[in-house]
């Protein structure tokens, strides 16, 4: 189980437990501990991990799942972008189909910096890359949200045990 605090639009992991020396043994600390106001709980999966305040978690595998085939079923149709401005929602190229993004920023070289709003991961890409997102995908929630981890005891080797320890595994 993975505890979380509602805090806007970020939620916030206060913990999700301890590693051991032996990078596959994971314990799950009492949620009970940490939590100031309402538990989220959920089966989740953890897409990204660049830092204890970075860390993007998918809290419905089955929901993407569905998502992912009703995307690459829309997604043939969307229209290509021709501009886009932070805050846009759109569908963006990925490998073979296409994902559910969020236009973060603009870089000066004319690339726009993207969020994959069902993974977390952030992307640099052109506008030639973007395609409209269908009406019946605009309002569903993302299926990632951010999280922030304890940092109090975080290093870099610390974290990379975490990375390869958890990254795309499901967690109870």
């Amino acid at each position: 189980m993975i505890s979380a605090v509602k805090s806007g639009a970020q939620s916030s992991v206060q913990s999700i437990g301890t590693l051991n020396d032996s990078p596959s043994e994971w314990q799950a600390t009492d949620p009970r501990d940490y939590i100031a106001d309402e538990i989220l709980s959920s089966t989740a999966c953890i897409q990204v991990c660049t830092s204890p305040l970075d860390v993007w978690v998918q809290l419905d595998l089955p929901a993407l799942k569905l998502l992912e085939e009703q995307i690459l079923d829309l997604g043939k149709d969307a229209v290509p972008l021709t501009s886009a401005k932070p805050g846009d929602k759109c569908l963006v190229s990925y490998g073979p189909g296409y994902c559910r993004a969020v236009v973060e920023s603009i870089k000066l070289c004319g690339c726009l910096g993207i969020r994959h709003t069902d993974y977390g991961n952030f992307y640099t890409v052109f506008v030639d890359e973007l395609r409209t997102l269908p009406d019946s995908l605009i309002y569903l929630p993302p299926l990632a949200i951010k999280c922030a981890l304890d940092d109090s005891h975080w290093n870099s080797t610390t974290l990379e045990r975490l990375h390869r320890s958890l990254y795309n595994k499901q967690l109870k």
